[in-house]
């Protein structure tokens, strides 16, 4: 039996088939639709509380089966690994398999402040090393002992890089984007140009040193405060956050064209409703042709701002706001969140610390479920905190939240989407002969010579076409998921010679 991944929206779809005589080839063919729950985060689960000294979830990054937590206070990163995501063990809970050091720098402190991993790379911040100037490690999983880690996993430093400027805090912020096998890095130091900000670009997984970005105009600080990676139709895309004259704004940064790395200004944003002390643009999380950005202060309780490209006009254009009913002064909404696509977390203040889980659905953010910690010992810490803890990450089926200055780790999980398969348009052959799913013997062939069938399916409708010619329409049944089996098991219409040729979403 063959299966093909659940296909979503309309497609056209079209097999060949060459109908044998034979009195023992039976097969099918169906296209079906899910129905169910869209979202994973509907009943969300707390399946693993990770307890371990105060301050050890201030910062949090997932990669794959990874999960990697930074403690500044104590200069370390642990890293977590869960067998259930790797082999599907039974055990659905993360290990300690490394924890992260750092080595090569003389005086290393605030390591682990800020870390993001991709795959098999990961970065980590210590911006308060070598009088504040700031350094940034560069870890890989490699089998090679290359230092700068402990543990029985695989994870080691390869390089590191230093700040330029005494007060620089180089490695405050950065993000990853891939670049081929490589990535692209882009790291913040806030501090540096006087006190404004700047942001360097790195490609080859920060081992060769791209550019630096500055800021223009007059009352810029903390540029670079935050950063993010976009990719529209394989062309990269960053955002930089910073302050101006007390109130947040982005600038966005494009590549000339696809490869070309040089990143020149392209857009500036600022919020609709921007204020002195907003804190507009405290983080950015991209995706695809989507930033998602945080005012944890706008209007004194926060906001999430939801920025989509336009093609039309080419630019991001703001489509949604989105804000917490009931909110108070000092909830400081949006204060960390986590998008991957299709999810978005934002953390809030409010009754003590919460997590709002969102479903993007045709481009409109609405709240599925919110989740909390149990163990908030200060009030505000859960979810991390607006002075830099970003202890928040959404990956697939699982939410990992730290809190600031607590004592562990909250790891939610969901399983697999509830979902119902269900048959729609199908195709049978049986003694040479072809029939629809109304059960209808189609015509238009000759048994042992090769045709074709093709058509298109759409909510509540599908066609059937043999040999360009239209033999079928029906109006009731969307459809979604496809699959070729034989009744019998043996070999995938090896009777029928059938084989499908494209599947076009």
């Amino acid at each position: 039996m063959s299966f093909f991944e659940p296909q979503s929206g309309n497609f056209n779809y079209a097999f060949n088939v060459t109908v044998s005589t034979g009195t023992n080839a039976s097969w099918g063919f169906s296209m079906g639709y899910l129905s169910g729950s869209e979202s994973l985060y509907e009943d969300t689960d707390l399946y693993q509380y990770i307890g371990s000294e105060i301050g050890n979830a201030y910062s949090v990054s997932q990669s794959n089966d990874y999960l990697f937590v930074g403690n500044p206070e104590s200069g370390l990163v642990d890293v977590f690994q869960n067998p259930f995501y790797l082999s599907g063990d039974q055990n659905n809970n993360f290990e300690k398999i490394n924890r992260l050091l750092g080595s090569g720098v003389s005086d290393i402190s605030g390591f682990g402040e800020y870390v993001k991993a991709e795959d098999d790379f990961a970065l980590v911040g210590a911006p308060l090393s070598n009088g504040n100037s700031g350094a940034t490690f560069a870890f890989f999983k490699t089998l090679v002992n290359l230092g700068g880690a402990t543990g029985t996993g695989s994870w080691n430093q390869e390089s590191f890089l230093t700040g330029y400027s005494e007060s620089g805090y180089f490695g405050s912020r950065f993000d990853l984007i891939a670049d081929g096998a490589e990535y692209i890095a882009a790291i913040s130091a806030t501090g540096e140009v006087s006190g404004s900000g700047c942001v360097y670009l790195y490609d080859q997984s920060a081992r060769r040193f791209l550019k630096k970005i500055e800021a223009s105009g007059e009352g810029v600080a903390s540029f670079g405060k935050s950063v993010g990676f976009c990719e529209i139709e394989n062309v990269k895309y960053l955002a930089i956050g910073y302050d101006q004259n007390g109130t947040g704004k982005l600038n966005t940064y494009k590549e000339s064209y696809q490869g070309q790395k040089d990143f020149s200004f392209y857009q500036q944003i600022d919020s609709d409703s921007s204020h002195s002390g907003d804190m507009f643009a405290h983080q950015v999380d991209g995706f695809e042709d989507k930033f998602l950005v945080s005012a944890p202060n706008e209007n004194q309780t926060g906001a999430v701002h939801y920025y989509l490209f336009n093609n039309d006009i080419a630019q991001f254009e703001l489509v949604q706001k989105i804000t917490k009913d009931n909110n108070g002064s000092g909830h400081f909404f949006g204060k960390n969140i986590s998008f991957d696509g299709v999810h978005l977390v934002a953390t809030s203040n409010k009754n003590s610390g919460i997590a709002c889980i969102y479903y993007n659905d045709e481009n409109f953010f609405e709240e599925v479920s919110q989740v909390t910690g149990t163990n908030n010992l200060v009030s505000g810490t859960f979810g991390g905190n607006t002075s830099g803890s970003f202890a928040t990450s959404l990956l697939g089926d699982v939410v990992v939240i730290g809190s600031s200055y607590e004592t562990g780790i909250y790891y939610f999980s969901t399983g697999d989407y509830q979902f119902d398969n269900i048959t729609g348009i199908s195709f049978s052959g049986s003694q040479g002969k072809l029939y629809d799913s109304d059960g209808h013997f189609l015509y238009g062939y000759q048994a042992n010579e090769q045709f074709a069938v093709s058509g298109s399916v759409q909510t509540g409708s599908y066609n059937v076409f043999i040999k360009d010619h239209l033999y079928n329409g029906h109006i009731e049944k969307p459809n979604i998921v496809s699959n070729w089996f034989d009744f019998d098991g043996t070999g995938n219409l090896s009777y029928y010679d059938g084989s499908i040729y494209t599947i076009e979403l």
